[in-house]
């Protein structure tokens, strides 16, 4: 097949798939010089779905002189209209403030957004996945990044020398992103996708890890990885020195950072699992290469958009390959593969010890905290996150999550009151106080209850 005939394959995948648009919905595809071929298939896309599209064209010089000013009034009326918009916008740094600025007025216009810097026919085909699959994947890694403790990152340098680097987590509290390419209703994403990553907790990271895949505008040949060292969080060493992949990280991030007195630009921002099959080669674009399946890659300085606590300038993403990603001791990524399982991390209640102290007069109450029933009854967990998109997981393994599902429903009828395990066992007698207790823990584990009479 012709990579023409690909490329719209992969556009008809993205406004079905990834954007999930009804026949008659309004979109908005941006593009200009670098990316019109792309913007082109999309809009041409459209009209064979029967979408109505409007294709808007910025030439770079224009997105340099615009950079962050209020977009003009007559094209956020057409956003506000619009059911999407695709960004397909070049990706210099140049014209990062319009980009973004674009970005940022589609979002709060209500639309579905999908994000796709410097696109062209070869990486929309990234896109062109089995998002079942992918988003299955991806939810299970965020599962395991909610409920862990400790993440563990071992790597190897080109010597065979280990490295690792350990971090703390704090589950349920710093919470992971989903990036799985479905865009929801009033939130942005990028496409392609497939990852899901997570800021994690400042100050405390310790320990090295091999830089050997690329770094933002790079990619590291055979010899040329960076090893960096952090402590409390922050980077404190990167070498080799005499290493070109150091020397560009150095000159293009580092430097610029200190340039501008950014005190934060070492902050450990960010630590990604790649999950995406179509990624095979890396390219030095990080939006691309983050995703590279059975990957992780950390980015130093902001993540206050991914729900961490640091501002910077720079947001600057290193791909690890090879690594070996460990969870509570638990295997999740070896050998450029993703292997976790799914028993590790979904709950199966009839296994589950509740504490011995737990009886039918044990108080409990629901806590605010999100929560759906999807279509296969199943309870799952959710939260926001800064694109607006709605990240979930499922509350144990089906049975589990099913079970669940009744008891959780029985206490958010009772609204705010607390409710003791007695009055749970009366309306769902084929449930037995043991199973309640165990349904119960699961609830607990999840953040989903909280215990009132002091018995843990």
């Amino acid at each position: 097949m012709r990579l023409r005939e690909q490329a719209i394959r992969a556009a008809e995948t993205v406004l079905t798939q990834c954007l999930d648009l009804p026949v008659g919905a309004e979109i908005v595809v941006f593009g200009d010089e670098m990316t019109i071929d792309v913007a082109g298939i999309l809009a041409q896309v459209a009209v064979k779905l029967e979408l109505e599209p409007i294709l808007t064209y910025f030439t770079r010089q224009m997105q340099m002189d615009l950079g962050g000013k209020e977009l003009a009034p007559a094209l956020d009326t057409v956003l506000k209209d619009a059911a999407a918009a695709l960004i397909c916008l070049n990706d210099t740094p140049e014209c990062f403030l319009f980009r973004d600025n674009v970005r940022q007025t589609a979002w709060n216009a209500g639309c579905r957004v999908a994000h796709m810097p410097g696109i062209n026919q070869s990486t929309l085909l990234l896109a062109d996945v089995d998002y079942e699959a992918l988003s299955a994947q991806c939810e299970m890694l965020a599962l395991a990044l909610a409920k862990g403790r400790q993440l563990e990152i071992t790597s190897w340098d080109h010597k065979g020398n280990e490295h690792c680097l350990q971090t703390t987590l704090q589950p349920w509290m710093r919470l992971p992103i989903i990036s799985d390419g479905l865009i929801q209703k009033r939130a942005w994403g990028n496409v392609p996708s497939g990852e899901t990553y997570i800021a994690p907790p400042e100050g405390l990271t310790e320990g090295t890890i091999v830089i050997n895949g690329s770094i933002q505008g790079y990619q590291i040949g055979p010899g040329e990885e960076v090893i960096l060292r952090f402590h409390k969080g922050r980077l404190v060493e990167w070498s080799p020195h005499k290493s070109p992949a150091t020397k560009h990280l150095q000159r293009t991030e580092i430097d610029f950072a200190r340039s501008q007195g950014d005190q934060n630009w070492s902050n450990l921002a960010e630590i990604g699992l790649g999950a995406n099959p179509r990624v095979r080669e890396l390219t030095g674009n990080p939006l691309l290469d983050e995703k590279k399946y059975g990957s992780v890659h950390i980015a130093l300085g902001n993540n206050i958009d991914m729900g961490g606590e640091v501002q910077s300038c720079i947001h600057c993403s290193m791909v690890c390959l090879s690594p070996k990603v460990s969870i509570d001791g638990k295997t999740v990524i070896k050998g450029d593969k993703i292997v976790l399982k799914s028993q590790d991390w979904c709950e199966d209640y009839r296994e589950i010890r509740p504490p011995e102290a737990w009886g039918s007069d044990l108080c409990i109450k629901h806590t605010a905290t999100g929560t759906h029933v999807d279509g296969q009854g199943r309870l799952k967990r959710l939260w926001d996150t800064s694109s607006g998109r709605v990240c979930s997981v499922s509350v144990g393994n089906d049975e589990t999550a099913r079970m669940a599902a009744n008891i959780y429903q029985l206490l958010q009828r009772r609204r705010h009151s607390i409710t003791t395990v007695r009055e749970l066992t009366y309306p769902r007698r084929r449930i037995a106080l043991p199973q309640l207790l165990q349904l119960i823990y699961v609830l607990k584990l999840y953040g989903l209850v909280k215990i009132h009479n002091g018995k843990v």
